[in-house]
C-alpha cells in the first residue's frame, strides 16, 4: 500500500513537472513579427511614427519576456506572459496599419490638391525672373535666384516622380519646399521690380 502511495506521488510529481514546462510561444512571436514588418512595409514607420515606435518597442518587450523565461531552467520556464504580450503585439499592428493607412491617403489627397498649384506657381516664377529688372548689380542676384529656381524645379519633378511610386509624405514634404522657396522668390522679383 505505502509503495502504491509512493508510486502515486511520484507519478502525480511527473505529471506537474511535465505540465509547468511550457513551450516557447514561437508561432505567436512569428506573426508578431510578420505583422510589425507588415505594417513597416505599408508605410507605418514614415505616416504614424509614433505608433509605429510604440508597436516597435511592444515587440522588443515581447522579445525580452521570452528571452527572460529562455534563460531559466526548463522546468521553471512559463511563457504565458511572452505569449500574451506577442499575441497583443500582433493585434496593435493590425490598428497601426490602419492608421497608417488613413494617413496616406489623406497625404495623398493633400498631395494631389497642391501638385498642379505648385507646377503653375514655378512656372510663374520662371516668367518673373526672365522679366526682372536687369540693372547695375541686380545680374548677380538674379543669377543666384536663376540657380535657386532650377534646383526647385528639379526637386517639383522629384516630387512628381514620387507621387508615381506613392511616396506621398516624400513628394509632400518636396512641394512644401518648392512652394515655400518659389513664392520667395516670387516675393524677391517684386521686390527688385519696385527699387527700378
Amino acid at each position: 500500500m505505502a509503495k502504491t502511495i509512493v508510486l502515486a506521488a511520484g507519478l502525480l510529481l511527473c505529471v506537474a513537472i511535465i505540465s509547468g514546462c511550457s513551450s516557447p510561444p514561437d508561432q505567436e512571436m512569428k506573426n508578431a513579427q510578420d505583422a510589425v514588418t507588415q505594417a513597416r512595409d505599408m508605410g507605418a514607420e514614415q505616416y504614424v511614427p509614433e505608433q509605429f515606435r510604440e508597436l516597435a518597442d511592444s515587440l522588443n518587450s515581447a522579445m525580452a519576456a521570452k528571452q527572460e523565461q529562455d534563460s531559466k531552467f526548463a522546468l521553471f520556464r512559463s511563457y504565458d506572459a511572452a505569449k500574451t504580450k506577442f499575441e497583443n503585439v500582433e493585434k496593435m499592428a493590425q490598428q497601426v496599419d490602419t492608421a497608417a493607412a488613413a494617413e496616406r491617403d489623406k497625404v495623398q489627397q493633400q498631395v494631389m490638391t497642391i501638385v498642379d498649384s505648385v507646377g503653375t506657381l514655378v512656372q510663374q516664377a520662371q516668367k518673373a525672373l526672365s522679366r526682372a529688372p536687369r540693372g547695375k548689380g541686380t545680374k548677380a542676384d538674379i543669377e543666384l535666384m536663376k540657380n535657386e529656381l532650377n534646383g526647385l524645379s528639379a526637386s517639383y519633378e522629384d516630387a512628381r516622380a514620387d507621387i508615381s511610386d506613392g511616396k506621398f509624405s516624400a513628394a509632400k514634404a518636396k512641394l512644401d519646399s518648392v512652394m515655400e522657396g518659389t513664392e520667395r522668390i516670387i516675393d524677391e522679383i517684386k521686390a527688385a521690380r519696385g527699387r527700378h
